[in-house]
């Protein structure tokens, strides 16, 4: 009986609460659109100043304690100390990174965040720049 009850109170409740109406739904997506265009814009900021700074391992804090990393053609890493280790020979003395956001979209929990970016790097013993 008490499995019926319980069943019944939350048919109910669910059927009480009101939906979004349009102007709500964008007035609550253009929020967390510019949440989210705000903390990739600071974070790629952080990228760029680390990059430029000859600072690799800092790269590493931008990722969650078990996040991966998977540069192209190299196996991924998992994990900050393993994502400091894989980037470190990314990053060149010297080398100047650039960064720029053209789109964010945002859909829930998840953000795609469109831009280009250009990393210049001077030449390292018999490697071309």
């Amino acid at each position: 009986m008490q499995t019926r009850i319980a069943l019944l109170a939350a048919v109910l409740l669910s059927a009480c609460q009101q939906s979004e109406t349009p102007e709500q739904q964008a007035t609550r997506t253009q929020a967390e659109t510019d949440s989210a265009r705000s903390a990739i814009t600071d974070g790629n900021a952080r990228w760029v100043r680390w990059v430029n700074q000859n600072q690799p391992d800092s790269l590493a804090s931008l990722y969650v304690p078990n996040g991966v990393v998977m540069p192209p053609d190299v196996p991924g890493a998992t994990g900050r100390d393993s994502i400091a280790a894989r980037l470190r020979p990314l990053v060149v003395p010297g080398g100047t990174l650039a960064v720029t956001n053209e789109n964010v979209s945002v859909s829930g929990p998840i953000a795609i965040a469109r831009g280009v970016w250009s990393y210049t790097a001077p030449a390292q013993g018999g490697n071309p720049a």
